[in-house]
């Protein structure tokens, strides 16, 4: 049960929030924004403040079910001491994006994309820092050997870290320069990655 406190945690206080605000909300709230941070699709007032919660459960939940398939035990335990970290920095970042939703439809200047930036960079330095340690599961595709997965998830760790320092350092910078530097960075995280798993898989 100790697994779920922070993930309930996060869902009971993104549910309080909403009900403080209600009332103060507009009847329809932008919740997705583009590249130039102008708000380009609403939603009615109790789906939008409902959304994010019925998420957090869900992540949290189907984070913990995947276990239920580990055969093997070994890896299991070690998918028990690190998902549940997981699961809660996930589910406060959820409560966050909550939390910048609700204050921007309260009428506060918020950038989407510097908060896009930053949470994705939140994101991947928790991803970066956990992957080395994580056990590659029995339904992983393609099944690597230990040698080989240990080996790709260092270097996806390092690369996932790195882009983390960079996008939260480009979530200060003026709006124009954020989208690109995002989509610039996730791109070269994929190619790095995909480069990566080809040389190993040809070894």
């Amino acid at each position: 049960m100790n697994k779920w406190i922070v993930p309930l945690f996060a869902v009971l206080a993104a549910l309080l929030a909403g009900i403080f605000t209600y009332d103060s909300l507009p009847a329809e709230m932008a919740v997705h924004f583009n590249a130039a941070d102008e708000p380009d699709n609403y939603i009615s007032k109790p789906i939008a403040l409902l959304v994010n919660p019925v998420i957090i459960l869900f992540v949290t939940w189907s984070t913990f079910f995947t276990l239920r398939f580990e055969k093997d035990e070994n890896k299991r335990a070690k998918g028990e001491a690190t998902l549940p970290s997981v699961a809660g920095v996930v589910s406060l970042l959820l409560l966050a994006v909550q939390g910048a939703i609700i204050a921007y439809n309260l009428g506060y200047d918020i950038s989407a994309s510097a908060f896009a930036a930053f949470i994705v960079g939140s994101v991947f330095l928790l991803i970066g820092n956990l992957l080395p340690r994580m056990p590659q599961g029995t339904a992983s595709w393609p099944k690597l050997s230990e040698t080989a997965h240990r080996e790709l998830a260092r270097f996806q760790g390092r690369i996932m870290v790195i882009a983390g320092f960079l996008l939260i350092a480009a979530s200060f910078l003026p709006k124009a320069y954020i989208s690109p530097i995002l989509f610039t960075l996730l791109a070269c995280f994929i190619i790095a990655t995909a480069g990566k798993l080809i040389g190993i898989v040809r070894k």
